[in-house]
């Protein structure tokens, strides 16, 4: 029991112990705690006092610059606006200036005009005065003068008069003459200028419309005579220029002589390709004029004719189809009258295509679908030899024969209450 008590009053002093020294620790705990306090108030003070002054110095920076920059465009502009000033006032001076001198040429072109139609009134004054419709009536009048004083019978004075009569009459004659001679030119030129425009439309139209410029020799000599007048040639040189001009000259010469001759010869053919010879032909088949046929007897063939040969399709080759018509007259016709079957003419004038030729290559074309360039393969292995240009020739003529038949086929279409058509 003692034990238990000196235990417990040995623990309450422990504890008593204890507490003291912890209120002790919380004193001093308490008491760094406000020291640290009071250092961040005064430390947070201080800087407030600082951040207070400095942003006043950054604020005064600011203006300072601010001002700085605002002088310094102040400045710019300033010196800008002089400067457009000056340059609007040198322009100003230079406009008036050009203006000045342009009031100045004016006024000199308006005095070279007046003086211009001054001159030129006084010239058309001096021409009318002298043209010789004028003369004329002054040499009528003169006559009339010379006549009236050698009616009065003053020889003298009659003669002067009729020898200035006579004078006049042979100016007046040199005027009329140039004047007629200029109005000549005038309108030659004038006709010369139109036939260029009308060729020259002609050509455009019809023709190419390149530009071929063709010199006449007269505009030739000309050039030659300028080149000549503008190059300094020696002796030498000048004498080897005429020798070359002469040259092209007499190839001119020569060359239209050579175009006349072949004028003059046979024409040949149109450029088609003739019929091969060795094709085979088929009886001729002859062509008499009508009431020939059986009346032989009456006629007498004054010529055989000339052979036509057309080529029409078979079934493996081609052959020629050819045509006589010879001519005959009758033997009881006192005239002796010739005559002769027309002219075979198959669908078109000047060709050798048949109607059957034609009639294959379409339906070959539209019903087959075999187009021209493998028919004229098929051809040419056949021994016919045709260009497509000619071919091309044969289609376009087709066409224009059986226009009249696609439109009646069109009217007849178009008539109907009703159209129908596949979509």
């Amino acid at each position: 029991m003692v034990n238990n008590k000196v235990n417990d009053m040995f623990e309450q002093q422990q504890n008593t112990g204890k507490s003291t020294s912890l209120a002790e620790k919380y004193a001093n705990a308490v008491g760094q705690l406000s020291d640290a306090n009071d250092r961040a108030a005064h430390a947070e003070h201080d800087l407030q006092v600082e951040r207070i002054t400095r942003q006043d110095l950054i604020d005064e920076e600011v203006a300072r610059r601010v001002a700085e920059a605002e002088e310094r465009i102040r400045k710019e502009l300033e010196a800008q606006l002089a400067d457009k000033t000056k340059e609007l006032e040198e322009r100003n001076k230079a406009l008036d200036k050009r203006e000045s001198d342009v009031d100045k040429k004016a006024e000199t072109i308006a005095q070279n005009v007046s003086e211009q139609v001054r001159q030129q009134m006084s010239a058309a004054k001096t021409r009318f005065e002298k043209t010789a419709l004028n003369r004329l009536a002054d040499m009528f009048d003169m006559f009339m003068q010379a006549f009236i004083a050698l009616g009065d019978k003053d020889s003298s004075k009659g003669q002067e008069l009729l020898q200035k009569y006579q004078l006049a009459a042979k100016e007046a004659h040199e005027s009329l003459t140039d004047e007629i001679k200029d109005k000549l030119a005038k309108v030659e030129a004038k006709s010369k200028s139109k036939t260029e425009q009308i060729a020259s439309l002609v050509r455009m139209i019809f023709t190419q419309k390149r530009e071929r410029v063709v010199f006449s020799k007269e505009e030739r000599d000309t050039i030659y005579d300028k080149v000549m007048a503008s190059v300094e040639f020696t002796d030498e040189e000048k004498k080897r220029y005429q020798e070359c001009r002469d040259f092209c000259e007499e190839y001119r010469k020569r060359k239209a002589i050579k175009k006349l001759l072949n004028s003059q010869k046979e024409q040949k053919g149109h450029g088609r390709n003739p019929i091969p010879e060795d094709m085979p032909r088929l009886e001729e088949k002859v062509l008499w004029p009508e009431g020939y046929i059986g009346h032989e007897d009456e006629y007498v063939i004054v010529y055989q004719g000339k052979v036509q040969e057309f080529i029409v399709p078979a079934k493996v080759r081609y052959f020629v189809q050819p045509y006589r018509r010879p001519v005959v007259r009758r033997k009881d016709d006192p005239m002796q009258k010739l005559l002769q079957s027309p002219c075979y003419e198959d669908v078109f004038w000047k060709s050798y295509a048949s109607a059957e030729l034609l009639a294959q290559l379409e339906c070959n074309k539209y019903v087959l679908h075999q187009p021209f360039n493998r028919q004229i393969k098929k051809m040419k292995q056949d021994g016919l030899i045709l260009a497509p240009s000619t071919v091309d020739d044969w289609h376009q003529g087709v066409c224009d024969k059986i226009e009249p038949l696609y439109n009646l086929q069109k009217d007849r279409v178009m008539s109907s209450l009703l159209l129908g058509a596949d979509v």
